[in-house]
């Protein structure tokens, strides 16, 4: 049950690749064990996750009870146990100064901030905050004496994006190597970038976005939106999944037989191998997953147009 109550996007990555995208057998892309390791940046299952523990690791599911013989493999063949693979480590905090420069950057983009007002929060006193200025003033002036006057707010924001990333990948370079065996050894628990040189950059960062781009009513809308879509999209295919049958033909005569053939035939499949060969699993689990894939697999583009489709007639 906590596996759809707390879903996690993490957990359903590791379903994807490892499960859902079919070539030519049963085991998803035919990734090595190593990637699959690489892939868990959460170590425990959905009921024991625990948002507050100090090791970050533990904060989300990392995978569902679907997965629960793959993760087996991946532990036996890895040797890693319950620890992270150290180049989890390293995608956290690719991901995180990524995600933290660029939405700055699309901020400006978008209008919601102007360059003036991103500048007038970064701390100079700071040394990460300082050198990623300074990187930011190196490629605007590209070979010249001084940056040219009539840039405009994207271009000192696209500047500054690429500066900041550099310097934060170096502090976090230089984290990892320093407690190096410690990761290695299965004993190291916190974020490498809260823990560099870079942590008050990060910071920085993050609190524009939470404070100024976040809340804005752009965001919210579309937040909003989006939650209304998926819910509606749950409903209507539950319907369905409730009622596919797990051997013989569906019926459409009614509603539900509607909305299942109207499931993707892959997920259809899937649900249906499953719910015969893990029967460790209760049915229901199974058809609770059929609808959570399937909404998973939607791009924002094609959950949107369905649903107009769907509850607006056009």
């Amino acid at each position: 049950m906590q596996d759809f109550l707390r879903f996690e996007g993490n957990a359903q990555s590791l379903r994807l690749v490892a499960t859902l995208q079919v070539l030519a057998d049963r085991t998803g892309l035919n990734l090595t064990f190593g990637t699959l390791s690489a892939l868990r940046k959460y170590v425990v299952t959905s009921d024991k996750a625990n948002k507050d523990s100090s090791n970050r690791a533990w904060r989300k599911p990392g995978y569902f009870a679907s997965e629960n013989d793959i993760v087996d493999q991946i532990k036996k063949e890895t040797g890693t146990g319950d620890a992270r693979n150290p180049i989890c480590f390293l995608v956290e905090a690719a991901d995180d100064i990524v995600y933290l420069a660029a939405d700055v950057e699309d901020a400006v983009k978008k209008g919601i901030l102007r360059w003036n007002d991103v500048e007038a929060k970064l701390d100079l006193k700071i040394d990460s905050i300082r050198r990623a200025i300074q990187g930011k003033e190196r490629i605007l002036k590209a070979g010249r004496t001084e940056v040219p006057k009539d840039l405009d707010d994207d271009a000192h924001a696209a500047a500054f994006r690429t500066a900041a990333i550099a310097v934060m990948t170096e502090a976090v370079t230089d984290m990892f190597k320093k407690l190096y065996q410690a990761i290695m050894d299965g004993k190291h628990e916190s974020d490498l970038l809260d823990e560099s040189e870079a942590k008050e950059l990060a910071a920085c960062l993050r609190t524009i976005g939470q404070t100024c781009v976040y809340p804005t009513r752009t965001t919210l809308t579309l937040e909003l939106m989006g939650r209304h879509v998926i819910h509606d999209l749950m409903d209507i295919f539950w319907e369905g999944a409730r009622a596919l049958p797990i051997k013989g033909e569906l019926k459409t005569s009614k509603f539900e037989g509607k909305a299942a053939a109207l499931i993707s035939a892959n997920y259809s499949r899937i649900f249906r191998d499953f719910a015969t060969e893990k029967s460790d699993l209760p049915e229901i689990y199974h058809r609770f997953q059929l609808v959570t894939d399937y909404i998973c697999g939607m791009t924002d583009s094609f959950a949107k147009r369905l649903h107009s489709e769907l509850f607006n007639g056009s």
